[in-house]
């Protein structure tokens, strides 16, 4: 989905709450980036919490 690459062994070690909070932090950029006006890093923010929701459901 996005061009973020991360360690996908790492990011399975995490526990539910760490990824969740990692997610959420990603949400929360998203929605920041939306309010300065800035598409580019709001949708950046946006696939790369896609790319970690996914990783989390395999």
């Amino acid at each position: 989905m996005s061009e973020h690459i991360f360690d996908r062994q790492k990011w399975q070690s995490l526990t539910i709450f760490e990824q969740m909070g990692n997610i959420g932090s990603e949400v929360g950029r998203a929605f920041a980036a939306q309010h300065r006006g800035d598409t580019a890093a709001m949708t950046g923010a946006w696939r790369r919490g896609l790319d970690l929701l996914d990783a989390t459901a395999e």
